[in-house]
């Protein structure tokens, strides 16, 4: 174990010191608009990050169980770079990954996930690939809708996009996220808003008749896109009214 501590802070260290080598406060500033939650960050470019990725790999070639327990390191300093570095690293192993890793990265959203990149990330590009291995399951994302931690509730809900695309009943979807149709965090809205319509594109009727249903519980905030439409026998049809034709000048002669 003390191994593991001097390794680990070796690594640590050495990304920290890339991070000050590079840091850019105007890069800071103007990334700061697109994060309303707070954006502690070095203020590296995109290739920076690259750069200091594939170094470490190289350098430490550390297994993936190691970059789940570094990303939970790296995740509590809640810079922001060090969280994109954590996910980073974890997705160029994404084949490799495992069950005690899947629940590593569980806790990630408990210690240190605070915003809705590294959040969205997670959902989209990481806990999929748990699914998709059999690591987890959607009864494992279920504790997920009751975190204190709005990402959390969020990153639950995001997945459920990769199940849609799958062939996951649509029901199984819908019934999932019926607890959180009341969830009043603005992110929360946003991801459910998002899901209904790209679920809405594959089923409509069945999220239609949802919709319908929980129509009181839709929060004032939830995305349009997914406000109730008007059910077909409520639609009034256009009348018909033709137009008068023109009538010919009048002939002068």
């Amino acid at each position: 174990m003390e191994d593991k501590e001097i390794r680990y802070r070796e690594i640590y260290r050495y990304v920290e010191h890339y991070f000050w080598d590079h840091e850019n406060p105007a890069l800071v500033i103007r990334n700061s608009r697109l994060y309303t939650e707070g954006y502690d960050a070095y203020g590296l470019s995109d290739e920076e990050l690259r750069q200091i990725k594939y170094q470490v790999l190289e350098k430490f070639e550390p297994s993936p169980l190691e970059l789940a327990e570094l990303g939970t390191i790296f995740i509590r300093t809640g810079k922001f770079e060090f969280g994109s570095l954590a996910i980073s690293l974890l997705k160029k192993h994404r084949p490799r990954l495992t069950r005690e890793i899947f629940e590593i990265v569980s806790t990630w959203f408990d210690k240190g996930v605070e915003n809705w990149s590294h959040c969205d990330l997670l959902a989209i590009k990481i806990i999929p690939v748990c699914l998709e291995l059999g690591l987890c399951t959607l009864e494992d994302l279920e504790p997920w809708r009751e975190k204190e931690s709005k990402w959390a509730r969020r990153a639950a809900i995001l997945t459920l996009i990769y199940l849609a695309k799958n062939d996951t009943a649509p029901q199984t979807l819908l019934d999932f996220i019926e607890p959180l149709m009341k969830d009043r965090e603005r992110q929360v809205q946003q991801a459910l808003g998002r899901f209904l319509s790209k679920l809405r594109e594959k089923d409509p009727e069945i999220v239609e008749e949802f919709l319908h249903t929980h129509k009181t519980k839709i929060p004032r905030l939830l995305n349009g896109s997914t406000e109730p439409a008007p059910k077909p026998e409520q639609k009034k049809k256009k009348k018909f009214h033709p137009r008068p034709k023109k009538q010919g000048r009048p002939d002068k002669s």
